[in-house]
């Protein structure tokens, strides 16, 4: 059946339509949000309507150019993660995950700070990701965490040195997941704190992490290195001071909990009167145990 000449332009118009430009704002504030942010900035020149969306992308994205040669200097990378930040719309729910990478000589501690501040106290961020990749891991400054929305934290490749990490400002945190992170930090503080995964990390500290998080109902914890957190005020006490894990229904752990007469291992089977799974990573650590 022959096709029309009115039909055949008819379609050609609908082909050359730019359909992504008609979808709403929310719909491309979330596609933005998986591009990184400095191509989500180009996008800006595309049309008049584009000229600001960048700045309400849900996510900032800064990862390592390789060996392109406008790779990111300490200087370049902050100005830029700074502008962004800064043009950011308040209330924005942000989530901030960073990669890349720098020369061993930099030191991007004292703008981290700046940015967890900027992101969690300013942008009301609801979940905080951070994950920067340098030649050491990132020392992260001791920032205050103040917000009545922050619900979970997750940190990555970093360093923890200070003498709390307080989470008792922040109401709705629900979640503090870190990873193959080195970590020599007195206490862990979070009276609303439900979910606690510390996974592959070093406990460099010369005495254990104190943990207090009352409302704990799973935990994850794998050492790689150091001493094995303490855990401390917990919901329930009872007999000779020993801690009744009565909302604990998910755990995991490794050497560092079998000793040579099991105790630890049997202090939490007694102690956790509603746990359903227990799951044990027996592969070989260096764990100090005393």
């Amino acid at each position: 059946m022959p096709i029309s000449t009115t039909s055949s332009q008819e379609a050609m118009g609908k082909a050359g339509e730019d359909l992504i430009s008609a979808l709403p704002d929310d719909v491309l504030h979330l596609l933005l949000s998986f591009l990184p942010s400095d191509d989500a900035v180009r996008t800006s020149v595309v049309a008049h309507r584009w000229r600001h969306l960048w700045k309400s992308a849900r996510a900032i994205r800064v990862y390592s150019r390789g060996s392109r040669v406008d790779g990111w200097t300490q200087r370049t990378l902050t100005r830029f993660v700074n502008h962004l930040l800064a043009a950011a719309p308040s209330g924005l729910l942000a989530r901030r995950r960073m990669r890349h990478q720098l020369r061993r000589d930099e030191d991007l501690s004292d703008a981290a700070g700046l940015w967890i501040r900027h992101a969690v106290s300013f942008c009301e961020a609801k979940v905080l990701r951070f994950s920067v990749r340098t030649n050491n891991r990132l020392g992260i400054p001791d920032v205050p965490f103040v917000s009545e929305n922050l619900a979970r934290v997750e940190i990555a490749n970093a360093k923890l040195d200070f003498d709390t990490l307080d989470f008792s400002r922040c109401p709705a945190l629900e979640v503090l997941d870190c990873s193959t992170s080195r970590i020599n930090v007195g206490r862990i503080l979070s009276p609303s704190l439900r979910r606690l995964r510390l996974d592959d990390c070093y406990f460099t500290g010369e005495t254990r992490t104190r943990i207090s998080t009352p409302r704990l109902v799973s935990l994850h914890v794998t050492v790689s290195f150091g001493w094995a957190p303490f855990l401390d005020d917990m919901p329930m006490r009872d007999c000779q001071f020993c801690t009744m894990f009565i909302n604990l229904k998910t755990l995991l752990l490794n050497e560092w909990c079998v000793t040579p007469d099991l105790g630890a291992l049997v202090y939490f089977l007694r102690y956790t009167p509603v746990l359903e799974k227990l799951t044990l990573g027996l592969e070989f650590c260096h764990v100090r145990i005393v």
